[in-house]
């Protein structure tokens, strides 16, 4: 996996995930899990070179918590 942290203009900042199939196929199945344990998990790094991304944790949200990100998948085909 490899992660880049973006820097915009504005002061904003965003992250870029490259993982390989096995990768997603392994954050699917953690995913599933989070749907039914809802706890949470981590990607992490080896906090080796460049200073970067060192964690990431995904975890549970009830649906009625407020959100400040979407999910904007451009190239995915939405089932109708």
């Amino acid at each position: 996996m490899k992660v880049k942290v973006e820097q915009f203009e504005s002061g904003w900042q965003g992250l870029i995930l490259g993982l390989t199939s096995k990768e997603i196929d392994e954050l699917i199945a953690a995913l599933k899990q989070l749907k039914i344990d809802r706890g949470h998990f981590h990607f992490r790094s080896d906090f080796e070179g460049f200073p970067s991304i060192g964690d990431i944790e995904f975890y549970w949200q009830s649906s009625d918590a407020s959100s400040d990100l979407v999910l904007e998948a451009s190239n995915v085909i939405n089932p109708r």
